[in-house]
């Protein structure tokens, strides 16, 4: 009867232990913004990564509601350049189209991993919209704008000064939110959202480039 009663009791504990499921502590439970993104982008003056809506990018441009067709990468004057375009590219290397798009200036040079942010300011970039009195036209809208973006991937080769005027650099992938702030006849405006293996780009000589022929010539004299 002993017997009986101690392996009864052997089975009871076996059967507990399988059953028994592993708690992680609070501390490493997922949260919301870990297992998934907003549906929506809601204006803020910081935007940043954890509010970057799932899916492609979308633009707001006065009030205009635009899918981004394009979304590219390439050197500046003096600093790279992100460019969000309501209308596609016909290939990597085309001049850009008409249409509406925002332009903004990086404060850091792009790279994998990196996540570049911009306070609300005045400067570094403008965003090509309808004129409010005349929607047959754009206009290049100044404000304070502010933005965040998160480089996943950045496949990007060295220009090439024995190759082509314009050359077609790379790709990369990411998400981004960028906020331009209202005022007048303008209203709080935005392009946020992820993108994925979109073209970067050299459309001429970029700037450090032409600094090192710069520097050359002058070590010649």
């Amino acid at each position: 009867m002993r017997r009986v009663i101690a392996l009864v009791v052997i089975l009871v504990a076996i059967g507990l232990v399988g059953c028994k499921k592993e708690v992680k502590p609070a501390g490493e439970q997922p949260t919301a913004a870990q297992n998934e993104a907003p549906a929506s982008f809601e204006w803020t003056e910081a935007p940043a990564v954890a509010a970057i809506p799932a899916g492609p990018v979308k633009m707001d441009a006065n009030g205009e509601k635009l899918e981004a067709k394009a979304v590219y990468f390439e050197p500046g004057f003096k600093e790279w350049r992100m460019v969000i375009h309501s209308a596609a590219l016909k290939k990597p290397t085309s001049i850009r189209p008409r249409g509406q798009f925002v332009s903004i200036s990086l404060t850091d040079d792009p790279g994998p991993g990196k996540t570049i942010i911009k306070k609300l300011k005045y400067g570094n970039g403008y965003y090509q919209v309808k004129k409010p009195d005349d929607p047959e036209k754009t206009t290049s809208w100044n404000a304070s704008n502010a933005y965040v973006i998160q480089i996943t991937k950045w496949d990007v080769k060295p220009y090439d000064p024995k190759g082509s005027i314009f050359q077609s650099a790379g790709s990369a992938s990411g998400r981004v939110a960028i906020v331009y702030k209202g005022s007048g006849n303008f209203k709080n405006s935005y392009a946020a959202g992820a993108f994925e293996n979109v073209p970067v780009r050299y459309m001429g000589k970029p700037y450090w480039q032409r600094e090192k022929e710069k520097k050359e010539k002058q070590a010649k004299r």
